[in-house]
């Protein structure tokens, strides 16, 4: 096997299908890339039985033939290379590498010992590949992390797809993310882990379409000769999560900049550990935060618009700062006057149509 490619094109080829190995591959074949020549093309796969990454590369001088290599050697050898042009060429038990005036050698890996991903599937729907990852990005970040047995199904991004739109929702219990995406295509609704679909969506497309393929173990995303398949969830997401994005027939909502609210909450953090509740008011023209903390006591405002009734409430600085940190620019916040430190708050914004944050409030013992 021997091939001559675009190192700069191999190399950022190579750092995305390498980060579908596991840290500790459960045997050193499935540490490998496996790295497959004809004619005219550079196949390169590799995957961890959860998700495989596969990208297929125009090449130049190929002579046919398939090697197993070590990918993080391998990847990290063609990223710091200088030379325009890379080749590879493996013959026997070793690979040699060249690039300008660097040249090295890799003992290939057995080919007899990897398991060969499956297939994918066959595509039934098409996306914007920009638009997918922007909202892959921004939802898959509230899924749950906690590594509990008992939230393992929050773990994922539900992905429903009807009536021309595909939807993403996830949440970690203190708030629940929602956005959407044009899709042309047959229905369908799924769970992938989250962080598996923010990893792959990351290298696929930025410019054109990506095909998605659904089969009952698995789905596949394709874009730009990437192609990602990834194992479905079996856990299920929690069914009332769309009505959860409903704010009630009572509520009200005010005006106020993403970023200014943002820095507030960032600001009066540092006067509390951890997740302890920052009092969270709205009265006239502003939104006013406080917090009790050892390291001392403050006060924080920014002015808001088209303010209701007033509000009282508290919040998780971090929970609460992630979910601005959603939207960009004015804001509407949507609340339920009265239901002091217990209903949610629902955020949206113009400049996102279809994405909504859903903020669960901290209770604070001993009044409002």
């Amino acid at each position: 096997m021997k091939i001559t490619c675009d190192r700069r094109e191999l190399a950022e080829a190579l750092k995305w299908v390498a980060s579908a190995i596991d840290k500790r591959p459960t045997t050193p074949a499935m540490g490998g890339v496996r790295v497959t020549v004809d004619e005219s093309t550079l196949t390169l796969t590799a995957w961890n039985y959860t998700s495989a990454h596969t990208v297929a590369l125009p090449a130049l001088g190929a002579e046919p033939g398939e090697a197993l290599i070590p990918g993080p050697a391998l990847t990290t050898l063609v990223g710091s290379m200088r030379g325009q042009e890379v080749t590879l060429a493996a013959t026997g038990a070793t690979c040699e590498i060249t690039s300008g005036a660097a040249a090295y050698s890799l003992r290939c890996l057995n080919l007899h010992d990897y398991t060969t991903p499956p297939s994918p599937p066959q595509p039934i729907g098409v996306v914007s590949g920009a638009s997918l990852a922007e909202a892959v990005r921004t939802v898959a970040a509230f899924a749950d992390r906690t590594g509990i047995e008992a939230t393992a199904a929050l773990e994922q991004v539900r992905i429903e797809a009807a009536d021309g739109a595909l939807v993403l929702a996830a949440t970690n219990r203190s708030t629940l993310v929602t956005d959407s995406v044009g899709y042309d295509g047959e229905p369908f609704t799924l769970g992938l882990p989250a962080d598996l679909l923010a990893a792959a969506v990351t290298g696929l497309s930025s410019e054109g379409s990506v095909q998605i393929a659904v089969s009952d173990g698995m789905v596949a995303l394709t874009g730009d000769g990437r192609t990602v398949s990834i194992r479905r969830v079996d856990l299920e997401f929690p069914a009332q999560w769309r009505r959860l994005t409903v704010a009630p027939d009572t509520a009200e909502a005010f005006t106020v900049d993403a970023g200014e609210l943002a820095a507030a909450m960032k600001r009066i953090s540092t006067l509390v550990e951890g997740e302890t509740a920052v009092r969270f008011t709205l009265d006239a023209d502003q939104a006013a935060l406080a917090a009790v903390g050892q390291t001392g006591e403050g006060v924080d405002s920014v002015p808001v618009e088209e303010a209701g009734a007033p509000m009282r409430s508290a919040f998780g600085p971090r929970v609460l700062g992630s979910a601005l940190g959603a939207f960009d620019g004015p804001i509407s916040v949507t609340y339920v006057p009265g239901e002091q430190y217990k209903a949610p708050i629902f955020i949206s914004a113009d400049t996102q149509p279809n994405r909504i944050a859903v903020v669960m409030p901290r209770r604070i013992t001993g009044g409002n």
